[in-house]
């Protein structure tokens, strides 16, 4: 799957939800499997996707993309990548989708 395809799905499933109560805005996370599979959460910090994952069997992580209502493309929460990190440590590797490129989800966490 293309980068602009997992952007495109990322950023529909942003289109009919309501704004947070609290102002913030909606984002949502498109996560590409070694697979093939494709999994879709809005607002989540972590914990329905890698339920999702874990239910599925889906353990290992190709690329991932966040999605801010109005198509903006950022860095999936700490908790998110954290989440990926705990679940498979093959997850190091995946490939997150961002504006100006791609980088591994590595060198996004902070040095231990």
């Amino acid at each position: 799957m293309k980068n602009e395809e997992l952007i495109s799905l990322a950023e529909e499933a942003t289109k009919d939800v309501e704004t947070h109560s609290n102002g913030l805005s909606t984002q949502a996370t498109a996560i590409l499997t070694k697979s093939g599979k494709v999994f879709v959460a809005v607002n989540d910090l972590g914990d329905a996707i890698v339920k999702d994952l874990k239910e599925a069997g889906e353990l290992e992580v190709s690329k991932m993309v966040c999605v801010f209502k109005g198509g903006c493309v950022d860095l999936p929460s700490f908790s998110m990548r954290k989440a990926l990190l705990d679940l498979c440590a093959e997850n190091s590797t995946t490939q997150i989708i961002l504006n100006d490129g791609v980088k591994p989800l590595q060198v996004t966490m902070p040095v231990r």
